[in-house]
């Protein structure tokens, strides 16, 4: 299973701490019969889940996936994720 192009598409602040959902692309299968579909998965308090059914991701390969979409837009926290979210359904709107 081989997970790229992270995309962040929603972050949401509650009480405790910020949810943040994303889709990402997964590879499955082996050689001819190799498959790419794209899925939504979230975080909450700690963890990444899949959004259809609840079950953990591989932490560390998602987790890494975050960091460098971060990273590559200068945002080192989560509050500055969703702000930047916040300016880019602003910048959505006509």
């Amino acid at each position: 299973m081989k997970f790229s192009n992270f995309e962040v598409t929603d972050a949401i602040v509650t009480d405790i701490f910020v949810l943040i959902h994303a889709e990402v692309d997964i590879e499955k299968g082996f050689f001819f019969f190799k498959k790419k579909e794209r899925i939504k998965v979230y975080k909450d308090l700690f963890f990444w889940r899949y959004a259809d059914n609840g079950r953990y991701t591989p932490y560390t390969i998602v987790e890494g996936l975050y960091s460098a979409w971060k990273a590559s837009r200068n945002l080192p926290s989560e509050y500055d994720v969703v702000n930047y979210m916040k300016e880019k359904k602003k910048e959505q709107m006509p």
